[in-house]
């Protein structure tokens, strides 16, 4: 299984992301709510925090057309888990599994 975080098709290569900072990190945590809710204000621009979510996380990102041609597996992950920990099990089309959380 290999996770993946999904980004949008314009977002910056993850060679162009720098990861999050410590202290960008401690801050998004200090001020509550969802983590990745709070980091919008040091990375404001969608695609550029889910290249630099991708680079601080170590995982690969994928777009959006291509999440689209994955199947989803809901055996893997049920439906209400997947919703609730906004992430899903896909099977690419040699079978393969991924994880894709969202950014």
């Amino acid at each position: 299984m290999r996770p993946v975080a999904v980004a949008r098709d314009s977002a910056p290569a993850e060679a162009e992301a720098r990861p999050f900072s410590a202290a960008e990190l401690a801050a998004a945590r200090a001020a509550g709510g969802r983590l990745v809710d709070a980091l919008a204000v040091a990375a404001p621009e969608p695609g550029l925090r889910s290249a630099r979510l991708a680079a601080t996380l170590g995982l690969a990102r994928i777009g959006s057309a291509r999440l689209v041609a994955l199947a989803p597996d809901f055996g893997v992950i049920d439906f209400d888990t997947a919703l609730r920990r906004e992430c899903v099990a896909l099977r690419d089309e040699a079978g393969a599994l991924l994880v894709a959380v969202a950014d």
